[in-house]
């Protein structure tokens, strides 16, 4: 296979992804319409009957900002680390590797990424 034919037909694997791509987001939007729709009608139907509030299975939690310093730490000295969630802020990561700080226990890693936009 020539060069040619490979970058063609890895070319054209990528239109067949970004059109399957735009069906599934047409999807979505569709569906997160009908859900919409069906929670509006819901929420009218249950303020007709006078209830101000329904809600299927779940929580939510919270925290005080202004006492986030003292939660943490005794998060970490109760070993209760498990009730936050363990994700970065790449880009303030960035911002200490850059600046010679990044800490023990913290590293960052690039990535290549390719960006191909295919006109009609």
């Amino acid at each position: 296979m020539s060069v040619e034919t490979d970058i063609g037909s890895r070319l054209s694997r990528l239109r067949e992804i970004k059109n399957e791509l735009g069906e599934l987001a047409d999807k979505e939007k569709s569906l997160r319409a009908e859900k919409e729709s069906i929670e509006y009608s819901l929420l009218q139907h249950c303020k007709n009957l006078g209830i101000d509030k329904i809600s299927a299975d779940g929580v939510s939690s919270s925290y005080t900002p202004e006492l986030w310093n003292e939660t943490l730490k005794w998060m970490v000295e109760t070993g209760n680390g498990q009730l936050i969630q363990r994700r970065l802020v790449d880009a303030r990561v960035e911002e200490l590797y850059l600046a010679g700080q990044l800490p023990e226990g913290l590293t960052m890693t690039g990535y290549d990424k390719i960006s191909v936009r295919i006109s009609g």
